[in-house]
């Protein structure tokens, strides 16, 4: 019974983070029958102590230089598969490719494949703004303007673009 109801514990301290990482108060006490768990957000860094140890989880968000807040696991998704977990993402012109997911030409990590390395940093260091990011995904247009040579062009929300470039970030 003991076992059971330290099993129990760690699935509410597991949606305790969840919770947290949706943006309710950063730091809260939780208490049932004789377990005890703080749980404590600190630069994005969430962690929950208990009397079972310790468990502790990055941030699943991220802000976009525009100040947009984007959703690393739906950029991720769209990163990967191509699809997003909010909107319909829609081939709209460029040259296609298999699933439309970023990952078929740039590689799994971004750092290129078919296509150019597209990690947050080389976009930055190569002068993409994140607008001009935007611009390469939805119009195919380097960030002075220019055709990207086989970049297809989506159609997206921008909270996908924001989702996408949050998990570009990560990169």
């Amino acid at each position: 019974m003991k076992r059971l109801n330290t099993t129990v514990f760690a699935l509410i301290a597991i949606c305790v983070l969840s919770l947290l990482a949706a943006g309710c108060p950063s730091t809260s006490t939780t208490s049932r029958s004789r377990a005890r768990a703080t749980t404590t957000t600190v630069a994005g860094q969430t962690t929950t102590t208990s009397s079972g140890g310790t468990v502790t989880s990055a941030s699943s968000s991220s802000t976009t230089s525009s100040g947009a807040t984007g959703s690393v696991s739906n950029g991720r998704d769209i990163f990967v598969n191509g699809k997003s977990s909010h909107d319909k993402i829609t081939f709209t012109g460029g040259k296609a490719r298999s699933s439309g997911a970023c990952a078929n030409c740039h590689g799994a990590n971004g750092k290129g494949g078919i296509g150019p390395n597209i990690t947050y940093g080389a976009l930055k260091e190569s002068g993409f703004t994140d607008a001009r990011i935007k611009r390469a995904i939805t119009s195919g247009l380097d960030e002075k303007g220019d055709p990207l040579q086989g970049m297809p062009h989506y159609k997206m929300s921008n909270q996908d673009l924001n989702d996408l470039i949050a998990y570009l970030k990560t990169l």
